[in-house]
């Protein structure tokens, strides 16, 4: 993975072209029809639009002017060291990026909970093999019967570019944990042998703390994610936080990656008002183990901090 900083990048001179005026970082080494995402965040001072560009691939996006996180993923289109630019002409507008950065893989599968089903949906160009946390089942349906035939569901193998509608299976439930479970108070870990992001709530103070740890990783672990909240935060501190480390924050988002080695630990602590509706994300990697409370229940990559269900 590719960490690069742009900070407050500004346009000095006006350009009448898009791709006329760029904002260049450092090089990528890539390999040809191997999928790779860049991340990054950016703001406007008016809403306009600009390019990211890696490797002979692009695409373009409109930047707001609030900080927000933008994601394209993409197949190299050759072999080589390229540079990530982002075209930044035409408009001749302040434009700030900040916390780009580079991985291999795709994460475009995605899922969406409703209150008596939910929709999965594979924006790859491979077939994707989904665990769905539970036991759901396909519509039940007169037209297409080959596919809407009712069928009771624990994963979900989906095709290129297709996408599912499963409804929630009577008289079961998802694995997805409870209120019942025990956030208060932190676990017991070692930050030399388990590799993973650890959370819980310190019920005295009312806020909550996020450890990463890489487990004696010598190679490091990249932790990105986000956590959200409509009623903004009363608390938000960062823990061993280093250069290479970064957290942005506004009214109602907060964005970290957090980078340790070895057997270092790297953190947050947040709070958030009582009435709130707050969602915690762990983006990458998507794989890592997300532990809650001092029994350290293993929990989804998404949840809502109140209800302890995936966010919706």
């Amino acid at each position: 993975m590719a960490l690069h900083r742009f900070v407050s990048q500004h346009l000095p001179t006006y350009q009448a072209k898009l791709y006329t005026a760029k904002v260049k970082g450092l090089v990528a080494n890539l390999t040809k029809n191997t999928w790779y995402t860049l991340v990054f965040s950016a703001k406007a001072a008016s809403p306009r639009e600009i390019k990211a560009n890696v490797g002979g691939y692009g695409e373009r996006f409109l930047v707001g002017t609030g900080w927000r996180r933008y994601i394209m993923a993409f197949q190299a289109p050759a072999t080589g060291n390229h540079k990530i630019t982002f075209s930044v002409g035409r408009e001749s507008t302040h434009i700030n990026l900040d916390t780009v950065y580079l991985f291999k893989g795709n994460p475009n599968v995605f899922r969406r909970n409703f209150e008596n089903g939910i929709v999965v949906i594979n924006a790859t160009s491979v077939s994707k093999n989904v665990d769905l946390g539970g036991t759901f089942q396909r519509i039940n349906g007169f037209q297409d019967s080959t596919v809407n035939n009712g069928q009771k569901l624990s994963s979900l193998t989906l095709d290129p570019w297709d996408a599912a509608i499963l409804v929630r299976s009577i008289g079961t439930t998802t694995t997805s944990p409870t209120p019942s479970v025990d956030v208060c108070g932190a676990p017991s870990y070692s930050s030399n042998s388990e590799k993973g992001l650890f959370m819980w709530k310190d019920c005295t103070a009312g806020s909550w703390r996020i450890r990463v740890s890489a487990g004696g990783d010598s190679g490091g672990v990249d932790y990105v994610g986000s956590i959200s909240s409509d009623a903004g935060f009363t608390v938000t501190n960062p823990v061993s936080l280093e250069a290479h480390d970064s957290l942005t924050s506004d009214s109602s988002n907060i964005d970290y990656l957090m980078r340790v080695w070895n057997g270092g630990i790297d953190g947050i602590n947040f709070a958030v008002p009582a009435a709130s509706n707050a969602c915690f994300t762990l983006d990458w990697p998507t794989s890592t183990k997300v532990y809650l409370g001092p029994n350290k229940v293993e929990m989804s990559s998404s949840f809502d901090l109140s209800t302890l269900d995936s966010c919706n």
